[in-house]
């Protein structure tokens, strides 16, 4: 599949988007649903984080207990997409497809904002670490 290629199709057609992601994401909760119950079996640990870019716009599960929403501001975002080889019109309309940074953040329970230093997000994830930790005795003094 030329992803470039349908990213062009999807990106500038609700209905198109729709209906790839009607396809795509059954298979994607799927393979976590596998993924955790695998893991359930076989790790100790006391948690697990899935990395999902997109979960507010598929139809979000109860199969997570908590959100952490990574975001940053626009600007930021546009520049980091364009970054990846997009120009400017085509970022748009990948980030506009989404939605929007201020919806997410306001539905997630943690945030982590990204727009700083690689040091500030870090202190930010042990942060929702150790507030974790009250419910689940998580490791926070480990790397990020």
């Amino acid at each position: 599949v030329d992803r470039r290629q349908l990213a062009t199709l999807v990106f500038g057609d609700r209905e198109a988007l729709a209906a790839l992601n009607s396809v795509v994401h059954p298979h994607v909760r799927k393979a976590i649903t596998r993924w955790l119950t695998d893991l359930d079996r076989k790790s100790s640990e006391p948690f697990a984080v899935v990395a999902i870019p997109l979960y507010y716009e598929g139809t979000p599960t109860s199969t997570f207990d908590t959100v952490i929403v990574t975001a940053c501001h626009t600007d930021r975002q546009l520049r980091r997409v364009q970054d990846r080889g997009l120009d400017r019109q085509e970022a748009v309309r990948r980030i506009e497809a989404q939605l929007p940074t201020a919806d997410k953040v306001a539905r997630g329970d943690y945030v982590i904002w990204t727009d700083g230093t690689f040091t500030g997000t870090e202190l930010r994830v042990r942060e929702i670490c150790r507030e974790l930790s009250k419910i689940s005795p998580l490791d926070c003094t480990s790397p990020a």
